[in-house]
């Protein structure tokens, strides 16, 4: 991947190629998959070291699904405990061609106000098969192909009490 800023450290981009795996351990079961990462944010409004500022930024995706197969999943937000705590709450398994996926991301820092959110979707393309979604359970339904799509999406409000505010690194674009 490569990376840097420019615009007196008000732009940051970033790009990547990586090999794709849906196992947590590092090995893959596909045979050579890929995939292309992008970001770039931008501080239209940057004041007092971060306490006034405004963040746009625009992240992207494209992959080759490792063995054919993705999954989707919504955990709770806790998760500290044994797993039987933070069970997923809803879980898609897929098989299809490859995956996009766009992630635009917006801040608000007003001193001790912090106004953060961010939206995700993604489509699979190809997909014959869905062995599992939130309203569909089972082996494997075969379907005619098609594009699958998901998305969420978060809004959130933070005051510090105390009146600091978040620290923003700006060589990579992120609190």
């Amino acid at each position: 991947s490569i990376f840097d800023t420019c615009c007196d450290e008000r732009m940051t981009w970033a790009l990547g190629v990586f090999h794709v795996t849906r196992n947590i351990f590092g090995w893959n079961v596909g045979d050579g998959e890929g995939q292309v990462a992008a970001r770039v944010t931008g501080l239209p409004i940057y004041e007092d070291n971060g306490r006034y500022l405004v963040h746009l930024g625009m992240g992207a995706t494209v992959s080759d699904l490792d063995d054919q197969q993705v999954r989707f999943r919504s955990r709770s937000l806790l998760r500290n405990g044994p797993a039987a705590l933070h069970p997923a709450m809803a879980i898609a398994r897929l098989r299809g061609d490859n995956e996009i996926v766009v992630n635009p991301e917006f801040v608000f820092n007003y001193g001790a106000f912090t106004l953060q959110s961010e939206y995700t979707g993604a489509w699979v393309t190809g997909v014959n098969t869905i062995f599992q979604t939130p309203t569909i359970g089972g082996a494997g339904k075969v379907i005619p192909t098609t594009t699958y799509y998901a998305q969420g999406a978060y809004v959130e409000l933070l005051y510090f009490l105390t009146g600091e505010h978040r620290e923003y690194n700006k060589k990579s674009g992120a609190f």
